[in-house]
């Protein structure tokens, strides 16, 4: 192609309109991806999780950069395009504008007035040229005599001539400041429900109200609890609500069909990771002591303000809030070594009690999720999933052990002379609550001035485009007798119905 074609079709003004259609159309349908094939890369091993999901679609979707398409090459060289017609059409379009602005061109014959299609001869009064500017109320006049012979030229409605300037101006804004809003500088934060988070680059606090973390149902190629008791993995959905699970046990693969009410998909925080559909943060905008708006923020779906945009990005699995609380535990008290059951006691949590030898129990520490760290015990989520209580015995003020004691599993974490072993049979009334920091990406958008400019700027192109129609008129006029002999034509490029009846009231008043 030569460059000269290039450059045609660079600026020209159907070559942008059809970038703009293209970016539209694979907006929507980035859209639609986006909400039916998910991807969280903030999850491990994201890529194994959504290759098994998505199967062959998966490479295509890493090569597209769909798990974030506004971001992608394709959708960034697509704006620079657009950016470099714009530019290119204003270039080409600037100069012709600012010449017709300011055009007081009179070079012109009664041939050329003739052609035009509004015109007419008429003879008129000698103080012709003094109503003049009266006769032509609203345009702008521009009068030059040569050989005795007075030509005029008018023009209304110029600023019109602006209006492609001022819309291209604004649309190429407003692509620069998109592309200079996806390479704006992130940082990291978050917190807890109930955290303020201030900087010291925006003049507004924010409030995390609150974070929740939606499953998908339950379905193929999920990791799933069997039983409350066994790992496995969907391999496919059956008929009767039962779905077929793969299990790895004692160094091989074996499948079972497993009614669906046996399973769940939601048990470990950390396994069950695949199963996560979004992450959703409850978010208040603060400014001067006034709360200004409250949005839910997902991924892909930021909290715009002020230039700043909220990204939902991942949360701290590792450090939960959990509140958690029961009324009772029921232990069940039996003689070592023989394993005779003595008692089996409802012990009120953080209450000493009893027992037959003298010495006292106390139950305190009730984690609904137990995890064991270098840290020491801690509940990884607000799900019954391994609860347990620890429990110490007491001599006096003197502490002889403690131990944890499971609601699901019989694990003696002691042994040795101790007279009695320790069972939790069940707690009474549990009540847990998990609050996790949820973590945001905050990312300053350095193109905001730039696009309220190009709104305002293509708001006011639009508006001096339709709402201003250039109007001409073109006269010559002669002396003959005691009065003017005039030739008048005129011409508009739209609204010519509205501009004939508007001539005919200029003759009206010329006469």
């Amino acid at each position: 192609m030569k460059r000269n074609s290039v450059w045609n079709l660079l600026k020209s003004m159907k070559f942008a309109v059809w970038i703009l259609i293209v970016l539209a159309v694979v907006s929507l349908i980035s859209m639609f991806i986006v909400e039916f094939y998910p991807i969280n890369i903030n999850i491990d091993d994201w890529k194994g999780i959504y290759s098994e999901r998505y199967g062959w679609f998966f490479p295509v979707m890493r090569f597209l950069q769909l798990q974030d398409p506004y971001r992608s090459w394709w959708y960034q060289a697509l704006l620079g395009i657009l950016a470099l017609s714009l530019a290119l059409c204003l270039i080409d379009r600037l100069p012709k504008g600012i010449r017709l602005f300011f055009c007081r061109t009179v070079d012109f014959s009664s041939e050329n007035i003739n052609r035009y299609a509004e015109h007419c001869s008429l003879k008129t009064s000698s103080d012709f040229f003094d109503r003049l500017p009266q006769l032509l109320r609203g345009y702008t006049v521009h009068i030059v005599e040569r050989d005795g012979v007075q030509f005029f030229a008018a023009v209304r409605g110029r600023i019109s001539h602006f209006g492609p300037i001022l819309t291209h101006s604004g649309l190429l804004l407003l692509v620069i400041g998109g592309l200079l809003a996806i390479w704006g500088v992130s940082t990291f934060s978050g917190g807890y429900p109930g955290d303020i988070i201030e900087s010291p680059k925006f003049d507004f606090k924010v409030r995390i109200d609150d974070f929740k973390i939606v499953y998908y149902p339950l379905g193929v190629g999920q990791w799933v609890l069997v039983d409350d008791e066994f790992v496995g993995k969907t391999v496919r959905k059956l008929s009767g609500e039962k779905f077929l699970i793969r299990f790895y046990t004692q160094g091989k693969y074996t499948t079972e069909e497993v009614e669906s009410s046996r399973l769940r998909n939601k048990f470990d925080y950390e396994a069950d990771r695949g199963s996560i559909k979004d992450y959703i943060s409850e978010l208040t905008i603060i400014e001067d002591g006034e709360e200004i708006l409250t949005r839910s923020i997902e991924v892909n779906k930021p909290l715009r303000y002020k230039g700043v945009r909220f990204y939902q990005n991942s949360y701290d699995l590792s450090m939960p809030k959990i509140t958690a609380s029961a009324d009772s535990a029921v232990i069940q008290v039996a003689q070592k070594p023989e394993g005779i059951v003595l008692d089996t006691m409802n012990v009120p949590l953080d209450e000493r009690v009893r027992l037959p030898d003298g010495t006292e129990m106390l139950v305190t520490d009730f984690l609904p999720d137990f995890k064991w760290s270098g840290d020491g015990a801690f509940s990884a989520s607000g799900d019954m999933r391994n609860p347990a209580v620890e429990l110490r015995l007491f001599d006096g003020d003197q502490e002889l052990y403690h131990q944890w004691l499971f609601l699901f599993h019989d694990f003696h974490g002691r042994s040795g002379d101790e007279r009695y072993s320790f069972r939790l049979l069940n707690l009474t009334n549990p009540q847990t609550e998990a609050d996790y920091r949820t973590i945001l990406e905050i990312k300053e958008n350095y193109g905001y001035a730039l696009i309220w400019a190009g709104f305002i700027l293509g708001t006011l192109g639009l508006i001096f485009s339709f709402y201003f129609t250039p109007r001409f008129v073109r006269g010559i006029a002669q002396r003959e007798g005691d009065g003017w002999k005039v030739s008048l034509g005129g011409y508009s490029r739209r609204d010519k119905v509205q501009f004939s009846r508007e001539f005919e009231r200029i003759i009206d008043r010329v006469k």
